[in-house]
C-alpha cells in the first residue's frame, strides 16, 4: 500500500502534494544564507583579495544557491 503524505523530501528537496516549491525555496535560500554568512566571517579574518574571494564564493556559495533550481519553475 502507497502511503499518501503531504510532503517529503528527495534528494534534499521537499516536495509538497500541492506542486508548490515555496518551502523548497526557502529551505535553500535559510542554506545559502547560513553559508553566506560564514563565507563574509572568514573573509573579514583572513587576508585574500577580491578575486580570491570571489572565485570561493563560486566554488561554495553558488552550488548551495542554485542546488535544485531545475525544478523551481515560474514562481
Amino acid at each position: 500500500m502507497i502511503e499518501v503524505v503531504n510532503n517529503f523530501v528527495y534528494l534534499g528537496i521537499k516536495f509538497s502534494s500541492n506542486g508548490m516549491f515555496n518551502e523548497a525555496i526557502r529551505t535553500l535560500n535559510e542554506q545559502a544564507l547560513k553559508a553566506y554568512n560564514h563565507h563574509i566571517s572568514i573573509f573579514s579574518r583572513v587576508s585574500l583579495d577580491i578575486k580570491t574571494k570571489r572565485y570561493l564564493f563560486d566554488m561554495l556559495g553558488v552550488p548551495i544557491i542554485t542546488y535544485g533550481c531545475e525544478v523551481w519553475g515560474d514562481l
